[in-house]
């Protein structure tokens, strides 16, 4: 069989201190805390919650996908293939590069670092954007919709790409470079 479910309930919790690798396509349950570290090879459906203290590699050609789940990315973690947020929470801090980003919905929060919106990639106006004060989001051939709602103390730059911004009524720091 090449389709799991990794934990029991919403209120489960698997505490990794080793190794977990997901192949195949995967439904992940539950909290997932602990040192360990996480490799997702395939399809995950995250309708839990990974902690930041998870050691996560999203391998190229990976796709996660949250929905009413939250995922915790930082400087330990590895993202190379792609995150679809429908729903939930994406936390985003201090990761050197990563992988595509398709933000339909939820909130995403760039609690620090640069999150790279390259060509493909997105971020729609229905998304509750969180941009901290030493957090960057740079645009590289991406799309994002900004909005009412959306929280920009940060950094924003545009390279190349596609740049909305409508109703917002603050905002941090802008650069157009391209």
């Amino acid at each position: 069989n090449d389709s799991v479910t990794l934990g029991v309930a919403r209120d489960s919790a698997l505490i990794n201190l080793g190794s977990v690798t997901l192949n195949g396509t995967t439904s992940l349950v539950g909290t997932v805390s602990g040192t360990g570290t996480m490799v997702m090879n395939d399809t995950v459906t995250l309708t839990g919650v990974v902690l930041g203290e998870q050691v996560v590699t999203l391998s190229s050609g990976a796709a996660l996908e949250i929905v009413n789940g939250e995922m915790n990315i930082n400087a330990q973690d590895e993202w190379n293939g792609s995150i679809t947020l429908t729903s939930g929470a994406l936390n985003y801090a201090n990761i050197t590069s990563n992988g595509l980003l398709f933000a339909e919905n939820g909130t995403l929060t760039i609690q620090s670092g640069v999150l790279n919106i390259a060509s493909t990639s997105y971020i729609k106006d229905t998304v509750s954007l969180i941009i901290n004060e030493t957090g960057t989001l740079s645009i590289n051939g991406g799309e994002v919709d900004f909005n009412t709602g959306d929280t920009w103390t940060g950094k924003v730059t545009l390279d190349s790409g596609v740049m909305t911004y409508n109703n917002l009524t603050s905002n941090g720091k802008f650069e157009a470079t391209g």
